[in-house]
């Protein structure tokens, strides 16, 4: 299910906050919103636009997965730039 790994590293985040874990809480935050980014990625990799139900509610997930979306967008637009593949460092417009 997509977006579910996220949502249960979110919920893993929150309980650990709740019960004064700081140090888990805040690993777990992060690695939620890397896996949000990821999920963001690999989804317009396959074409997939509409996003995962599970962020629905959560404006970080949500946020995270759209930052996943431009990423692949901006790899893809600089792959297709023909400065950019021939030097092997971007060009003025994506450097």
């Amino acid at each position: 299910m997509r977006g579910l790994e996220a949502r249960l590293c979110l919920a893993h985040y929150r309980v650990s906050a709740a019960v004064g874990l700081a140090e888990d809480a805040a690993d777990q935050l992060a690695f939620a919103v890397e896996v949000a980014r990821i999920d963001g990625y690999y989804d317009a990799d396959h074409g997939v636009t509409d996003m995962p139900a599970f962020f629905r509610d959560e404006p970080m997930l949500q946020d995270a997965w759209k930052v996943g979306q431009m990423n692949y967008r901006a790899v893809m637009e600089m792959d297709d730039c023909w400065h950019c593949e021939h030097s092997g460092n971007p060009c003025p417009s994506h450097g």
